[in-house]
């Protein structure tokens, strides 16, 4: 098995209202493929799956389940300035993802959703480190990541429609 592995790394920071203070997590987004053998159709054509590892750099917010989902250029979980839809406000409020993770999976731009950890408390913490994989076939070339951060009633971090990379490249954003 051959595996090439290509990444982008985006430590993101997050200034919430001055209730919060300063939050912070780090993205990682690896793609790594196997063997033709071991590819699904999708994959066959030029595309691929994603690790998207979620690091939480923050003094004491954990995050609720990680919502990931691999679409095409033009989705967006959310416009700057605009009301949040329902679907992400339950996210950011109650920590619940799958409202959203209903909303994108309905959608024929997007090719995938995962959430996680589904551990007994569901929640990463600062300094804890979490993977989820998602698939993302050659169309399909960008990411959005949302998640709550708890002890809140409505403060949460996405990223909208990050494009991955089709390359051994690196991208790093703050």
């Amino acid at each position: 098995m051959t595996t090439r592995s290509k990444r982008i790394s985006i430590p993101a920071t997050l200034f919430a209202l001055a209730i919060i203070g300063l939050s912070a997590f780090t993205l990682n987004l690896t793609s790594a493929r196997g063997s033709i053998h071991e590819q699904d159709s999708d994959e066959k054509i030029g595309g691929g799956r994603f690790e998207i590892t979620v690091t939480d750099l923050t003094r004491g917010q954990q995050f609720t389940p990680i919502l990931v989902a691999s679409h095409r250029e033009g989705v967006k979980l959310f416009n700057m300035g605009e009301p949040a839809s329902p679907q992400l406000a339950i996210l950011a409020e109650e920590g619940d993802g799958g409202p959203l993770a209903g909303l994108l999976s309905g959608m024929p731009e997007v090719k995938d959703v995962v959430t996680g950890p589904f551990s007994d408390e569901g929640l990463i913490d600062p300094g804890e480190s979490f993977t989820l994989t998602v698939k993302a076939p050659a169309s399909f070339n960008h990411v959005s990541v949302a998640s709550m951060l708890a002890p809140t009633n409505d403060a949460f971090f996405a990223l909208s429609g990050v494009e991955v990379p089709r390359d051994n490249s690196v991208v790093s954003t703050t």
